[in-house]
């Protein structure tokens, strides 16, 4: 049988995969660089070894500041770099933690949104314009476990155990496909190609949401479940194609799903990955008013933390980066 989908030909291209390093990000990285495109993967620690045309930026998605940071260290890094595909993949998941960030916020909310908010936006200025540039922003349908969005509750500290974790990864990821929905809308007067958000996909060989134990779950269920995934779930390889074809394949824009569309595998009857569907988001997921509320309380807490003045926003932070890189 023919495979559903073959990468093109990505040599000299570029990219760029946050948390890169492990997981689904790193089946990213390798589905990319394989293809022959060059992959600057933004993480904590580089993956041993590092793959073939793979080149490592030092990213910290926990607070606002450092994420910025990196995003400005890169621009002035790497200031002839254009990047042809941007993936926000790193993530956190069932987090045990119940205490709030360092800057005040629930700790999913702030890594898996926040943090991808901050490091996006600054990095804007280095992706391909003229309908070329793709953003590819990964959630998951875990985003129909949100609560309905409430500033109050994502300041606040949640109460322990799995269904709470589970509530609160859910509307982080709520918010990351909220995130992509408005970034489209702005993304049009910036000359963006695709701006899409993705469901990889279950796959439970990722390690993402660790052992599960810290959430009150039996460790002898923990490891049933993940042995059941083996068998019912996608393979990390497969749990990266979408967001991989969301960022390549010319048929998301033949399709008419370049923008504001929430991409989800579609799967076999064997249980692979097959193909790619766009579907309407769950709860909030499909509202403007939200997206654009949302993207009103990351602007404010952007400036909260100092990572914006006032007015400004990201061409400050770019106009900043590119100071730092005269200077260098």
């Amino acid at each position: 049988m023919a495979p559903p989908y073959t990468l093109p030909s990505l040599s000299g291209k570029t990219a760029l995969v946050t948390g890169g390093a492990s997981g689904i990000g790193l089946a990213t990285t390798l589905l990319l660089s394989g293809a022959g495109c060059t992959v600057y993967i933004a993480s904590r620690t580089p993956p041993s070894p590092l793959p073939e045309n793979c080149i490592h930026h030092p990213l910290d998605l926990s607070t606002t500041p450092s994420a910025a940071a990196s995003a400005a260290s890169f621009l002035a890094t790497h200031p002839d770099v254009t990047l042809d595909i941007l993936i926000a993949n790193a993530g956190i998941a069932l987090d045990a933690t119940t205490a709030l960030s360092e800057e005040g916020w629930e700790r999913h909310f702030q890594v898996n949104h926040l943090g991808h908010f901050a490091f996006v936006l600054a990095l804007l200025p280095a992706v391909r314009r003229e309908g070329i540039g793709r953003v590819v922003v990964i959630s998951s349908d875990a985003h129909k476990f949100a609560p309905p969005l409430a500033l109050e509750s994502l300041r606040t500290a949640p109460p322990p155990g799995m269904g709470s974790a589970m509530r609160r990864y859910g509307g982080s990821k709520m918010a990351s496909l909220l995130f992509a929905s408005e970034l489209a809308r702005r993304g049009e007067s910036e000359g963006l190609g695709v701006v899409a958000a993705v469901h990889p996909g279950t796959a439970l060989g990722t390690g993402l949401g660790g052992g599960g134990e810290g959430l009150g779950v039996p460790k002898v269920v923990v490891g049933a479940v993940r042995r059941l995934g083996g068998f019912v779930g996608f393979s990390v390889k497969d749990a990266a194609m979408t967001g991989v074809w969301a960022a390549t394949s010319q048929e998301v824009v033949e399709k008419g799903w370049a923008r504001r569309k929430y991409l989800v595998p579609r799967v076999g009857w064997t249980g692979g990955w097959r193909g790619v569907d766009a579907v309407e988001p769950a709860g909030e997921g499909g509202s403007a008013e939200v997206a654009g509320k949302l993207w009103e309380w990351s602007e404010d807490a952007m400036r909260e933390s100092g990572v914006w003045p006032k007015q400004g926003a990201a061409e400050v932070v770019a106009e900043e980066a590119a100071g730092e890189g005269d200077c260098v």
